[in-house]
């Protein structure tokens, strides 16, 4: 369902960018990001806290990836 919703917005609302994160703790979100074929942009350090990471992809990469 996820990759139908990436795939409607390059498509149908001309998105240019899509951009998503999640704490790195949070091992259901960044599995979903990275299933959804984002690639992993940076990563936030916390010292005490948790981590964050920067999930991003163009729709030249979605175009690609996606054979659309």
């Amino acid at each position: 369902a996820l990759k139908f919703i990436i795939d409607h917005a390059f498509r149908n609302f001309g998105l240019h960018r899509r951009a998503s994160g999640g704490f790195e703790e949070n091992a259901v979100a960044i599995a979903m990001y990275r299933k959804s074929l984002e690639r992993l942009q940076g990563r936030e350090l916390d010292d005490g806290w948790e981590d964050s990471m920067d999930m991003r992809m163009l729709n030249t990469e979605w175009a690609e990836l996606s054979g659309c």
